[in-house]
């Protein structure tokens, strides 16, 4: 963008910068994205910044590059004092072959899967139901267990909450199909 400072980027209007950045798309090798995540110890989390208390976060097995994210997620969850809680979201959306892409799980945190054109199933909100009653619980409580709901363990370096096409429970997802999916998935989005 030619910036020379932050102050000349933050004043960049937002056409200019995403001319740049649709520029830059087309320079990167091999399909890959411009824009992936960059942990250089600057950013609040890493900086230990955050607050301690329990957090929820996760991914998706179709985001941008799944098997980066997914290890950083866990990472910086596990390496909390207050319990954390991580999640690997693998629905395959129904309505198109794309996967569950970067933030496809919000519609089902959320409860809102009326609210999109998919053809949403009984399966689907079944498992909306399921991650809103683990939303809700973490709300109230911080723990995200209650009532009926398979156990979700806080996070270990390498174990997350599945949720999507199996039944939710702690598993281990495959980092080899992750990367299989970041190398041979376009990155999508609704």
């Amino acid at each position: 963008c030619g910036c020379k400072d932050l102050e000349a980027f933050r004043s960049l209007p937002a056409e200019d910068l995403f001319a740049a950045w649709q520029s830059a798309k087309k320079e990167v090798k091999g399909g890959g994205s411009a824009a992936f995540p960059v942990a250089d110890g600057r950013f609040a989390v890493a900086g230990g910044n955050a607050k301690d208390i329990p957090y929820m976060a996760g991914s998706t097995s179709h985001d941008m590059a799944p098997p980066i994210l997914h290890r950083m997620t866990r990472k910086w969850i596990s390496d909390r004092k207050a319990p954390g809680y991580t999640w690997f979201f693998d629905r395959m959306l129904p309505g198109d072959d794309n996967g569950a892409w970067h933030s496809s799980d919000l519609w089902y945190w959320f409860g809102t899967l009326d609210n999109c054109w998919r053809p949403m199933t009984e399966k689907d909100r079944a498992l909306s139901d399921q991650m809103t009653d683990y939303l809700c619980n973490f709300v109230c409580t911080g723990d995200p267990n209650g009532g009926s709901l398979p156990i979700w363990t806080p996070a270990t370096e390498h174990r997350a909450l599945r949720l999507g096409e199996q039944p939710t429970a702690m598993d281990k997802p495959s980092m080899w199909k992750m990367l299989h999916t970041m190398l041979t998935h376009k990155a999508a989005g609704e």
